[in-house]
């Protein structure tokens, strides 16, 4: 029996403290993003064999605010953590993303950054029209527009630098290219370097096909292209696990993101249990 270090945050508590209990493990809750967290660590290490944390919210502050535990745990505790600092590096930052994209060769929509209004309006007078804005450190389809015409990108970038921020986006413009004609994108799952789980979100007129009230999954016809890809990505990386987001055109899978905590609406409906699985995973490797 193993006894798991568990982030205390009140929406996950329940759920992954059965998790634990259905495994034969035992839970110690604990803040880690309380201002004393780092602290407790060497007494908490004295009970726990490892530790587990899912982030409460995806926005960039709590993006921030996980990363100095999680380092300060990994390098100094006698515990691992998990997901660990290689996983969060890149948690729910975009940017950081599409430059590992670049490293690796990844196949990945075009993207233009740029936290300096001339540079994004010198894009936008030569860009293809429609382009996807986005907000780097956004999360389940929000913060997503399909920007059509010239007029609706200047709007929209003399609001993101000014201090009325576009809905919310403010100093940074962050575009990729648009892929027209797609009516579903993938989510796949990967545990260790193996797929763990892979499906098909079919929208139902939203062009951003997230798993919401409007779509429909199905783990039918998954290209083996597309999962040898992610497995290859998370070989390279070392990741214990991460969830992929693909469009494919043609033959050829994009990968738009990717997230170590990330929503498992779909992956349920299809009876698949990713955080009982990865719970597994991490006893066995702690």
């Amino acid at each position: 029996m193993s006894t798991v270090g568990l982030v205390s945050v009140k929406q996950y508590n329940k759920s992954y403290c059965r998790i634990i209990k259905e495994l034969g493990h035992k839970s110690i809750l604990f803040d880690i993003y309380a201002d004393d967290a780092l602290k407790s660590i060497n007494q908490l290490d004295k009970k726990v064999d490892l530790y587990f944390w899912q982030s409460i919210d995806r926005g960039v502050f709590y993006r921030q605010k996980i990363l100095d535990p999680v380092y300060f745990i990994e390098k100094y505790s006698r515990r691992k953590i998990f997901p660990d600092f290689n996983q969060v590096f890149t948690f729910n930052d975009k940017v950081k993303q599409w430059h590992i994209f670049q490293a690796l060769g990844v196949p990945t929509p075009a993207v233009f950054y740029a936290e300096n209004k001339e540079k994004a309006l010198h894009f936008i007078s030569n860009c293809s029209y429609p382009f996807v804005l986005k907000d780097p450190h956004s999360s389940s389809g929000l913060a997503v527009y399909l920007i059509k015409t010239k007029k609706q990108a200047r709007d929209a970038i003399h609001e993101i630098f000014s201090n009325k921020g576009f809905h919310g986006l403010q100093g940074k413009f962050y575009a990729q290219k648009f892929i027209p004609g797609l009516e579903r994108s993938m989510r796949v799952i990967v545990i260790g370097h193996k797929t763990y789980c892979a499906y098909w979100r079919v929208s139902s007129g939203d062009w951003k096909h997230h798993v919401g009230p409007q779509s429909t999954v199905t783990d039918k016809n998954i290209p083996k292209r597309a999962t040898r890809l992610c497995e290859d990505i998370s070989k390279k990386l070392g990741y214990h696990w991460m969830a992929y987001d693909i469009l494919v055109q043609g033959k050829t899978p994009y990968v738009i993101e990717f997230s170590c905590n990330f929503g498992v609406a779909g992956a349920r409906a299809l009876g698949y249990e990713p955080w009982k699985e990865i719970m597994k995973y991490a006893v066995r490797h702690r």
